[in-house]
């Protein structure tokens, strides 16, 4: 479940959300500001708890099922380590993207803003491959609802 890019509070922009509350964080949101702080906020209280800088403007996040870190660019896939924020370049995409989600047999799903086009990206090589045509570009986000990739 995601938090819908919106800003609590500051200039934080909300980013990503465990699903059901459960998960690698434990039902925390992780979250990153456009300075590129990566942190976590309670979802009961609000609070923010920087984890640290991530050293690049990342678009969207996500956490896989075997609690890893993973996060886009305009033009890179990143690990995302989840005790210090810092993001390590695994590759370039090779297209701009803004959108990114782990379904939950693990394959990474991104869009972007200059294709209509869905992808997986390679988590180990961070390669985009086209999947198919959506008919529209990305507005900044894709997430999964009861099975369904919107």
């Amino acid at each position: 479940m995601k938090a819908a890019s919106t800003s609590v509070g500051s200039s934080r922009t909300w980013l990503r959300a465990t699903s059901g509350g459960g998960g690698a964080l434990g039902g925390t949101i992780l979250a990153h500001d456009p300075a590129g702080v990566v942190g976590t906020v309670d979802v009961g209280t609000g609070a923010f708890t920087s984890i640290g800088p991530s050293g690049v403007a990342l678009t969207d996040m996500d956490v896989t099922a075997s609690g890893s870190g993973v996060g886009i660019s305009v033009d890179g896939f990143y690990a995302i380590d989840l005790a210090t924020g810092a993001a390590t370049l695994v590759g370039a995409p090779g297209v701009s993207l803004n959108a990114l989600e782990v379904g939950a047999d693990g394959t990474i799903y991104a869009a972007g803003p200059g294709s209509t086009s869905l992808y997986t990206v390679d988590p180990a090589t961070g390669a985009a491959t086209a999947l198919f045509d959506m008919g529209v570009a990305s507005a900044g986000d894709i997430q999964f609802k009861n099975g369904i990739l919107y």
